[in-house]
C-alpha cells in the first residue's frame, strides 16, 4: 500500500515538474513573439521613435510655412517691405544713392 501511494507521489511530482516546465516553455515561446515578432514590441519602440521625428520635422514645415504666408502678406501690402526686401536680396539702390562696397581683409 505504501508503495503504491509513493508511485503516486513520484508520477504526480514527475507530472507537475512536466508541467511547469511545458508552461515556462510556452510563456518563453509567447514572449519571443511579443517582443521580436511582426509588430511586436521592438517595432512599436521603432515606430515611436520615427513619429516622434515626424512630428518635430511636420512642426518646422509649419513654422516655415507660417513664416512664409506672413511674408507674401507683407510683400502684397506693404511698401517698406518690398523695398527693403530689394535692397537686401538683389542689391537694389535708391536714386540719388551711392552704393559703397568694402573688401574685408
Amino acid at each position: 500500500m505504501k508503495d503504491l501511494k509513493s508511485k503516486k507521489k513520484s508520477t504526480f511530482r514527475v507530472g507537475r515538474k512536466k508541467f511547469y516546465a511545458f508552461f515556462f516553455v510556452l510563456l518563453i515561446v509567447v514572449f519571443s513573439f511579443l517582443a521580436f515578432g511582426k509588430n511586436g514590441l521592438i517595432d512599436l519602440v521603432k515606430l515611436n521613435k520615427e513619429k516622434d521625428k515626424l512630428t518635430a520635422e511636420k512642426q518646422g514645415i509649419e513654422e516655415e510655412n507660417a513664416r512664409l504666408v506672413e511674408e507674401i502678406r507683407l510683400l502684397k501690402v506693404d511698401d517698406k517691405y518690398i523695398a527693403m526686401t530689394a535692397r537686401k536680396e538683389l542689391g537694389m539702390i535708391r536714386t540719388n544713392e551711392v552704393l559703397y562696397k568694402l573688401e574685408k581683409k
